[in-house]
């Protein structure tokens, strides 16, 4: 991964930006859609609008399906399917798509001791219905919920690529981890078709492979804005490699005055508090994806020692408190 940059400030909205002025021996061409309760966008170079054309129509395909193996909004989607069996003592086979990513946020939870964990889904249905009715929630349905959660609770088998459900009622929720997957998903089907240059932008799940034309890497405009409301910018440049930026500036809920994050900590089943920014570069969106989730909830010293067993993973965080801007980042980011 190559990079160009003395970022001084937190990530928080991305931006892309291109040199247009240069020469360029494939076409660019930009496709977007709504998917998965965002926005999928795709910036990328093939050698002609027939190519192009196609390999973004395959790509809005795939994450259709993915759509509905992945959502736990989809009653009748793979993942509810296999929540509707938790408690049974048989193993479910699952598709290839959905053990993977599985079988990768079971790595990731055991990274973070827990505090990235898709098995909080019963968590995230009462946080929902928060945010509809502005209460909070009660202290029997946090109780209730707790008892079905814990990724130690989801048992994988590789051989026959299985889940089983330990208890009954634990419902999996892959917010954290699906899009970031997804956008992957995307770069390969891309590569099918001839297309090593391109750009994946998954709602702020951004994937990337071969810099443009001419170009060292992608330009990506990272922003935030600080406890005066003024907005700090910088460009950075990446290429094979992927950005997250996880934290509550829109989905977020406020209850009797305190704001609460979207993010669910795993070990009190309550939304994060306080206003931070998470930004992770990684290798990949998947990686990128989880990591920003859990970062969101870590220390700065349980994130350190992540880091130094993940050496293609860089972060970079901001707070803000008061009259205060707290900013931290590894030494990636110097």
């Amino acid at each position: 991964m190559k990079t160009h940059y003395s970022l001084l400030y937190s990530i928080l909205g991305l931006f892309l930006f291109e040199n247009n002025a240069n020469a360029q021996p494939s076409q660019r061409f930009e496709y977007s859609q709504p998917a998965m309760g965002t926005v999928l966008s795709l910036i990328l170079y093939a050698s002609d609008s027939a190519t192009a054309k196609k390999a973004a129509s395959e790509a809005f395909i795939r994450v259709q399906h993915l759509n509905q193996v992945f959502s736990d909004y989809i009653p009748n989607s793979e993942l509810n399917r296999l929540c509707q069996k938790s408690g049974e003592k048989t193993p479910v086979q699952i598709s290839d798509e959905l053990f993977e990513v599985l079988l990768q946020a079971n790595t990731i939870s055991k990274q973070t001791k827990g505090s990235f964990d898709v098995t909080i889904g019963a968590y995230t249905k009462i946080w929902r219905q928060a945010k509809k009715t502005g209460k909070f929630p009660s202290k029997k349905q946090l109780m209730a919920a707790k008892k079905t959660t814990g990724y130690k609770r989801l048992l994988l088998n590789k051989d026959n690529k299985t889940a089983l459900l330990k208890k009954k009622g634990t419902q999996l929720d892959l917010g954290g981890i699906a899009k970031g997957y997804t956008a992957d998903a995307v770069l390969l089907i891309l590569k099918q078709y001839g297309i090593k240059q391109a750009l994946v932008d998954f709602g702020g799940d951004i994937a990337i492979s071969n810099p443009p034309p001419n170009q060292d890497g992608w330009n990506i405009e990272v922003s935030y804005t600080d406890h005066t409301g003024k907005k700090i910018s910088d460009i950075i440049s990446l290429s094979n490699s992927a950005i997250a930026t996880s934290g509550n500036l829109y989905q977020k809920v406020i209850i009797d005055g305190k704001t609460y994050s979207h993010i669910i900590n795993p070990y009190t089943g309550i939304g994060i508090t306080g206003n931070i920014q998470i930004s992770v570069i990684a290798p990949n969106a998947t990686l990128a994806d989880s990591f920003a989730s859990s970062f969101s909830i870590l220390s700065k010293r349980k994130i350190e020692k992540l880091l130094l067993k993940n050496k293609g993973v860089h972060v970079f965080s901001v707070e803000t408190k008061g009259n205060s801007t707290d900013l931290w980042h590894s030494a990636y980011f110097n």
